[in-house]
């Protein structure tokens, strides 16, 4: 549960932890809430996220990175990233509904930290794509913080990729709408 920011959901912690050969997440989550380290809250649509305190989520992660070693801490964020990015992808570019939207902005700050994760391991398609699907959410409420990121993102692209083209629009886009009386026309 380490690896998660600001909450997660059952789908999520069943995606990216191996609970091991003799125990199930749902168990595990169980053993958690029963010593009071997580706590189940339903949001408006029902569905149920977890969350942690932020000092007992940094005091796991460092006992998770002892644990499991370096190896084994770069698999699970592998394996969180992927599932997040993915998981975002779906939802924000797919799903225009408003509670698909609530479900995008309450795992933004899990779908920041892949995204930051996939650029520091080169992954510069993934970390945009992410990047992108938070577009809807992140577009109207901090476009600045939105354009910063792409373009710390866009320093390591390739100069031909389709996600990179996309994301030089949505950047020009977003300076755009934050600069109504500038012209900016720097698009590739």
């Amino acid at each position: 549960c380490a690896v998660f920011r600001n909450g997660w959901t059952l789908e999520a912690a069943e995606t990216v932890i191996d609970a091991g050969r003799d125990a199930s997440i749902v168990d595990l989550l169980e053993a958690l809430r029963d010593r009071s380290m997580i706590l189940g809250v339903r949001d408006a649509h029902g569905h149920v996220r977890f969350r942690m305190l932020e000092t007992l989520r940094e005091y796991a992660e460092a006992k998770v990175d002892g644990i499991l070693g370096a190896d084994g801490v770069r698999e699970l964020r592998h394996r969180h990233a992927r599932a997040m990015l993915a998981w975002a992808e779906a939802t924000g570019t797919y799903d225009p509904s408003i509670e698909a939207r609530a479900r995008l902005r309450a795992d933004a700050d899990n779908v920041l930290a892949a995204v930051d994760w996939s650029a520091s391991q080169g992954d510069v398609d993934g970390a945009l794509r992410g990047l992108l699907a938070l577009e809807s959410i992140h577009a109207s409420r901090s476009p600045h913080a939105l354009r910063e990121r792409i373009e710390r993102v866009l320093t390591e692209a390739p100069q031909d990729d389709a996600t990179v083209v996309r994301a030089r629009i949505v950047r020009e886009a977003l300076f755009a709408q934050t600069n109504p009386q500038t012209t900016h026309t720097t698009l590739i």
